[in-house]
């Protein structure tokens, strides 16, 4: 075996350029996505939630 040889030809190269975009479109999905569907099923409504209260009492010195 020589030490030269390549396991394939010098005129196929991987798919760089699609593997680029489709790691771009991820990435923008990624970032975008989340927020547009948090942002539709969220209700918009914010008053309906009540927060709870205790009573807090002095503390005996």
């Amino acid at each position: 075996m020589d030490a030269d040889s390549t396991s394939g030809s010098p005129s196929e190269q991987p798919p760089q350029k699609f593997a680029e975009i489709l790691g771009i479109l991820i990435a923008v999905l990624t970032l975008t996505l989340p927020p547009f569907i948090i942002a539709r099923y969220s209700g918009g409504s914010l008053e309906e939630v009540v927060p709870t209260t205790y009573p807090i009492g002095r503390v005996a010195k």
